[in-house]
């Protein structure tokens, strides 16, 4: 493995371990909050403004660390 590698393999359990850590209701705002920036996000880019493309990837890839949690989807059915 190349140092890089290790270094975002690091990162990424640091952030799995910040994740499990948190409440339901945190975990349902940093969803919102992801997906609010994902839909600012779409509108810089349909009116053409400056965006970093790969911002879209890194924030899908933050959501779907959030979904597979069953707290988050037994309080979107409790909703």
């Amino acid at each position: 493995m190349t140092r890089s590698s290790v270094i975002m393999m690091a990162k990424k359990e640091e952030e799995l371990k910040e994740i499990r850590a948190k409440t339901t209701e945190e975990i349902n705002e940093e969803v919102v909050d992801l997906k609010g920036e994902l839909l600012m996000l779409r509108l810089q880019k349909s009116t053409r403004n400056e965006f970093k493309s790969s911002e879209f990837r890194r924030m899908r890839k933050r959501v779907s660390r959030f979904l597979p949690y069953p707290l988050f989807y037994i309080s979107l059915l409790a909703c």
